[in-house]
């Protein structure tokens, strides 16, 4: 019987380290996504567009994928406590809740209650939002609490005064800033402003976009054939073109 008690405690003392081996785990891959590998929106509002943040090798979404497997030992590890356990919980619920159909409905709550945190997602549909092409949404939701300080490489960023009319008076100065970093404008832009291209986009996107040869694009940008599975972002600041020589290629090809 002394053995039998022994060898449960060091079971119960095991299972209580690795709950501790996996909790921390699990809190620091969170704080690790929320404060460092920071989601596409606010990455790109800090560093710039095309760039990718990775610790250890591994992207956000790695890390997610971490983070979930952690979290799945750490429940099955709780569960098995909870087993372990149950005569000291049951003696302590009932010195608590000394009345039986209290206990009866306060159990059936937090069953039912797990139950449904759980199953539920493999049930609910996302809500599907309009893709904000712009990024306004960039500036809209982060303008007022981060700092932006990007490098923007070999590019001026210029006033855009066609976009100020259009954007809140109160993040005036800010939105026309990072309109022109995005988009790359120019003073000429407003000639082709009606072509919608962006910094994300890669020549390949861009050619199946308009109908118009990869080859072509490549050509009269003099970038290499071989990249045009690269950003364009990525590609004006080693090629020194503008999103307005982009455009303005798409719109000679049109008039051919």
């Amino acid at each position: 019987m002394i053995l039998f008690s022994n060898n449960k405690s060091k079971l119960n003392l095991s299972i209580d380290i690795i709950m501790l081996l996996l909790l921390i785990p699990v809190s620091g891959i969170g704080l690790l996504m929320k404060y460092v590998l920071v989601p596409g929106i606010e990455r790109n509002i800090i560093y710039g567009d095309d760039v990718d943040l990775k610790y250890f090798g591994l992207s956000r979404h790695q890390w997610g994928a971490v983070h979930f497997t952690l979290s799945i030992f750490f429940l099955i590890m709780l569960i098995l406590h909870i087993i372990l356990h149950w005569k000291v919980i049951m003696s302590v619920f009932k010195q608590m809740i000394p009345a039986l159909l209290i206990r009866i409905g306060i159990t059936l709550f937090l069953v039912f209650f797990c139950l449904i945190i759980l199953i539920s997602p493999f049930f609910i549909l996302p809500e599907k939002v309009p893709f904000e092409h712009k990024h306004r949404n960039r500036i809209d939701n982060f303008s007022s609490s981060i700092n932006i300080n990007a490098e923007t490489g070999n590019d001026t960023i210029l006033t855009n005064q066609q976009s100020a009319e259009s954007e809140k008076t109160t993040n005036q100065g800010v939105n026309q800033e990072m309109n022109s970093k995005i988009s790359g404008t120019d003073p000429h832009n407003s000639e082709y402003k009606e072509i919608e291209v962006y910094g994300y986009q890669t020549l390949q996107s861009v050619s199946e976009k308009f109908n118009i040869p990869a080859s072509y694009l490549a050509n009269s940008l003099r970038v290499p054939e071989k990249l045009t599975g690269k950003n364009l972002g990525f590609l004006r600041r080693q090629y020194s073109f503008t999103m307005t020589d982009v455009r303005k290629s798409i719109s000679d090809y049109k008039r051919r």
